[in-house]
């Protein structure tokens, strides 16, 4: 009897013909706890998520899932749409060979195959269609990973913008508390003095401040 790895966990080692290993399948279920469930019509759209970070990987994957609100188990206590999906896309690997990443880079591809006029739509139908919708739902977890970088990156700006200016206010604040010191003790500036206070003006003209 041949033996592999989990490919959630990576960590405990499974039969050839299952799918994840039995922690796996309980952290799934626990996942579920305190979540709503809602109806199809009630799932959240990728701009509804506020912005929220989720890792690339089958547990970014399922939380992703689970936050949008698709159920993990059914009001029977049976496992739901989560558990499916990321159990479908794990034989879409084995079957592709290849990773969670993998998978991630080429889903597009894979949903055009795997599609109802792709080379391989007889197995996407597999499970009244689970397989072409688990992953429908990777190409939109990709999609809001793309805009979720896109609008931290804008964030970032905004902050480094704010931060900015900032610091020429306290440069500004600083000159004008030297100046006075320096007429308070002496009549006249060393050519130390002007050189520096020069060298905060030509900073502030030129933005050149390191935070």
């Amino acid at each position: 009897m041949a033996f592999k790895l989990c490919p959630k966990c990576l960590h405990h080692y499974i039969k050839d013909d299952e799918i994840m290993c039995s922690f796996c399948k309980i952290s799934i279920k626990n996942n579920s706890l305190n979540k709503t469930k809602k109806s199809h019509a009630g799932k959240l759209s990728n701009s509804q998520l506020n912005g929220e970070r989720f890792n690339i990987n089958y547990d970014g994957y399922e939380k992703y899932l689970i936050k949008r609100g698709y159920a993990v188990n059914t009001f029977k206590g049976t496992e739901s749409t989560v558990y499916s999906y990321e159990t479908a896309l794990m034989k879409i690997a084995e079957i592709e060979d290849m990773s969670f990443s993998d998978l991630f880079r080429e889903v597009n591809k894979l949903v055009i195959d795997y599609g109802a006029s792709g080379c391989k739509s007889d197995m996407g139908q597999n499970g009244h269609g689970t397989w072409i919708n688990a992953l429908n739902r990777l190409k939109e977890f990709k999609d809001y990973v793309k805009f979720y970088m896109k609008q931290r990156g804008k964030i970032c700006r905004q902050r480094r913008s704010k931060q900015l200016r900032y610091l020429r206010f306290r440069l500004l604040v600083l000159s004008a508390e030297l100046l006075a010191e320096h007429l308070k003790k002496s009549e006249y500036f060393g050519l130390s003095d002007i050189f520096y206070l020069r060298l905060l003006v030509y900073r502030i003209k030129n933005q050149k401040i390191v935070n």
